[in-house]
């Protein structure tokens, strides 16, 4: 996903098997700086520690950081909702006679 002069990479979403976690590897670059770590993204405090770190590695405010985060949070739901969405469609038989 890119957010200006931001990239983030985002690895592990499909090892959620449900909607309580949001567990990924999660690489914020800009430029040649860069920072990665594992997280949930469900738990505040993880999420602040890689806000924490992220903004010193890449030299950029808390806030920017923060938002980036909530609509990278808000996408991979989306797309972990798709998934399991295409998963528990049933397909029925159709009888040819």
């Amino acid at each position: 996903m890119v957010l200006g002069d931001r990239t983030y990479r985002v690895r592990g979403l499909e090892n959620n098997p449900n909607h309580d976690q949001l567990k990924i590897q999660l690489l914020a670059q800009r430029g040649e700086a860069f920072f990665i770590d594992k997280l949930d993204l469900y738990s505040s405090k993880q999420r602040q520690i890689f806000i924490n770190q992220a903004c010193v590695e890449l030299g950029l405010s808390d806030e920017v950081i923060k938002k980036d985060l909530g609509k990278l949070l808000l996408a991979l739901e989306q797309q972990q909702l798709k998934k399991m969405m295409t998963k528990s469609v049933i397909h029925y038989p159709i009888d040819q006679q």
